[in-house]
C-alpha cells in the first residue's frame, strides 16, 4: 500500500468516526424529544482495485420495527373508534335509563300501564283520573327530555366529526409535504431519517382518527388509504369533507 493510500484510508476512517459521533450526539441530545428515533450509522468498506482503501459512510438508518409500527397504528384506530362509540353510547344509556331504574323510560311507561288499569276499574275516581294524567306528563317530559339529548348528542357528534377532519387534513398536508422533501433527499442522497420521524408522527396522529393503510413506495415516500381503500395520500393529498 502506498503512503498516500494509506494516508487517504487513515483520513476515511477519522471522517467516519466523526460522523459516528455526531450521529451518537444527536441521539443523546434527543433522547426525550417525542417521535425521535434513535438513528444509526452504516459504514461500508472501501477498496481500490481489490485492496482495501479505507471506510466510507454509508446510509443512516432509524432503529424502527415497521411491523409493531403498523401494529400500533392499527390498534389506535380500533381504540379511537370504540372509545367514541362508548362516550356516546353512555350518554345515550344515561338518557334511556337502565331496565332496573326508576327515571328509566321504561319505568314511566309501565306506570303509566298500570295507571290506565286502575283508572279502568274506577274510571270516574278523581285521584285515579289525576294520577293518570301525572303518568301521561311524566312520560310526555321523559319523551322530550330524549329527544333534546339525542338532537344534543348529534350536534356534538357533528362538530367533533368537524374539528376531526381538520386536523385529517392537516396530518394528510403533512405526510405529502414531507413525502415530497423524503423524495428529493433520497434522490441526491441525502440523509432523510429525520423527516421519516416527522411523517411517523403526523401518522400516528391520523391512525387515532381514521382507520388507514399504508405502503412504502420505492422513492421512500409513503402511499396511505383508510381501510375501505379510499385514497388519502398518494402523488398528493386528498382532501376530506364532511
Amino acid at each position: 500500500m502506498s503512503l498516500t493510500l494509506a494516508l487517504d484510508a487513515a483520513v476515511s476512517g477519522l471522517s467516519t468516526a466523526q460522523a459516528g459521533l455526531d450521529t451518537i450526539s444527536s441521539n443523546i441530545a434527543n433522547v426525550n424529544t417525542a417521535g425521535y428515533t434513535r438513528k444509526i450509522n452504516n459504514q461500508v468498506s472501501v477498496d481500490l482495485a481489490g485492496q482495501g482503501a479505507g471506510v466510507d459512510i454509508g446510509p443512516i438508518t432509524r432503529n424502527v420495527d415497521q411491523n409493531l409500527l403498523q401494529s400500533l397504528r392499527t390498534t389506535n384506530g380500533n381504540a379511537g373508534s370504540l372509545d367514541v362509540l362508548n362516550t356516546y353510547l353512555k350518554q345515550v344509556q344515561d338518557t334511556f335509563g337502565t331496565t332496573a331504574a326508576n327515571s328509566s323510560i321504561a319505568a314511566a311507561v309501565n306506570s303509566l300501564a298500570q295507571q290506565f288499569t286502575t283508572l279502568a276499574t274506577s274510571p270516574i275516581d278523581p285521584t285515579a283520573q289525576l294520577q293518570t294524567v301525572q303518568a301521561g306528563m311524566s312520560v310526555v317530559n321523559s319523551l322530550a327530555t330524549m329527544g333534546n339529548t339525542v338532537q344534543t348528542l348529534r350536534q356534538n357528534a357533528d362538530n367533533q366529526i368537524s374539528t376531526s377532519i381538520t386536523q385529517i387534513n392537516s396530518d394528510l398536508k403533512t405526510i405529502s409535504s414531507l413525502n415530497n422533501q423524503i423524495a428529493i433527499g433520497t434522490a441526491s442522497n441525502q440523509d432523510t431519517t429525520d423527516l421519516q420521524d416527522k411523517r411517523d408522527a403526523a401518522l400516528n396522529d391520523l391512525s387515532t382518527l381514521v382507520d388507514i393503510r399504508y405502503f412504502k413506495n420505492s422513492n421512500d415516500t409513503i402511499s396511505v388509504y383508510t381501510t375501505d381503500g379510499t385514497t388519502l395520500v398518494d402523488n398528493q393529498a386528498t382532501t376530506v369533507s364532511h
